[in-house]
């Protein structure tokens, strides 16, 4: 999973390269190997140090690093296909745009932001994928398959969720397929990811 991470973070690496050509918008990804565990730059939801283990897939903006569990990775993998993991990896280092354009919870539309955000990071997701079909790395067919599969399963539900249901992150994802990711925009209109994050006033490295 080790190499398979390496992969895919090279292929994002690259479609971020290509979209954003005067800012670099690579992350940096820990690979948290199974039984690892440790302190995130992050604080938890109780206000204490987060930290991460063998089944994270998360962003932490204080340290600007995805932290990948081996366990997560492989599930998703073997569950979902080979397309899976990396769009997942893809939606995470959305979240990393996102740090880079300034984007930030406002205290009196907490929940409302951290949905659309993470909606949007669905559509940076779906912009990848529509890359990586172009360059001929993401067959349309098999592989939009394994992303369906994948969408099933992490979809959220319910009043306190925090996530798109089936049908948001579905529609997300395909609006970036689709259209790239200017289109992305659109989930966070007060706060515009690419135009802030492409300006010299947004340029800021990782």
């Amino acid at each position: 999973m080790y190499y398979f991470l390496n992969t895919g973070v090279e292929l994002i690496h690259r479609f971020g390269a290509s979209e954003f050509p005067t800012v670099d918008t690579s992350a940096k990804w820990l690979f948290v190997r199974t039984g690892a565990t440790g302190d995130e730059g992050c604080t938890d939801g109780a206000g204490g140090r987060a930290r991460y283990n063998d089944k994270s897939y998360e962003y932490c903006p204080s340290d600007r690093r995805v932290y990948v569990g081996e366990q997560s990775m492989w599930r998703y993998y073997t569950d979902h296909g080979d397309a899976a993991p990396i769009v997942g990896l893809a939606h995470e280092w959305g979240h990393h745009l996102q740090n880079l354009a300034g984007i930030v919870v406002r205290a009196d539309h907490q929940r409302e932001d951290i949905l659309a955000q993470e909606i949007q990071a669905d559509c940076v997701a779906g912009a990848w994928g529509g890359w990586a079909n172009r360059q001929g790395i993401m067959d349309a067919e098999d592989d939009l398959k394994d992303v369906g599969s994948l969408m099933r399963v992490i979809a959220d539900f319910g009043p306190t969720r925090q996530h798109g249901d089936l049908d948001e992150r579905i529609e997300a994802f395909s609006t970036g397929y689709a259209q790239g990711v200017t289109a992305c925009n659109k989930y966070v209109p007060h706060a515009p990811l690419v135009q802030t994050a492409a300006s010299p006033s947004g340029s800021t490295t990782p």
